[in-house]
């Protein structure tokens, strides 16, 4: 009987402490938020209309005034920049790569042109001049200057970058996905907090 009467006064008591504890809304605050309309000025909802009907009251400025007009140059769709950028891929270079620091930091977001995937070979005037190349690993990923020797893919990186030269059995093990044409990277912050926890050291020759 005691658990039939417990269980019974158990409701009453949650109930009253939901009652006691509910507070009368602010009757000025709930004026204000009356006030709020949920489509102003900054909203474009288009109405919805009937056979012949049209809709011009969708923006506070219409354009119906304005004569119609041809794209630019660069948002035509015939621009080879546009065509470009839709064939290329694209990569993102891990925080703790620094193969090519300091030209290219870790973190950086990276443009790739698929189509060239032989390794060119000559001498190079600059850094930038030489081709980078983003290789795809058995682990991951990798973006720097390549060489083919015996076999072997060898993954050359900056005379200052912390990383030592790293050599991977061709297609095997390393391929690549093509050279890297463009970069946007950060030049504050990102991923250089890692730089002190690189192993440092010389490179040895390929």
């Amino acid at each position: 009987m005691k658990t039939a009467r417990y269980s019974l006064l158990l409701p009453v008591a949650i109930l009253a402490f939901q009652l006691a504890g509910a507070q009368t809304a602010d009757p000025q605050l709930l004026a204000e938020i009356s006030k709020i309309k949920a489509i102003d000025n900054h909203s474009h909802p288009p109405r919805v209309v009937g056979p012949g009907e049209k809709d011009d009251e969708f923006d506070i400025l219409p354009c119906d005034p304005l004569e119609p007009s041809d794209p630019t140059t660069i948002t035509r769709p015939e621009n080879p920049q546009y065509l470009a950028a839709w064939k290329a891929l694209y990569g993102y270079l891990g925080l703790r790569d620094y193969s090519l620091f300091p030209v290219i930091l870790p973190g950086s977001f990276l443009q790739i042109d698929p189509t060239e995937t032989k390794i060119k070979t000559g001498v190079w005037r600059e850094e930038l001049e030489r081709p980078i190349y983003f290789i795809e690993l058995r682990d991951g990923y990798a973006c720097g200057w390549c060489e083919l020797k015996d076999g072997q893919l060898i993954l050359v990186p900056h005379i200052t970058s912390p990383q030592p030269i790293r050599r991977f059995s061709h297609l095997d093990e390393a391929e690549i996905i093509g050279r890297v044409t463009g970069v946007a990277m950060r030049i504050v912050g990102g991923g250089l907090s890692t730089l002190s926890e690189l192993p440092q050291g010389g490179h040895a020759k390929p």
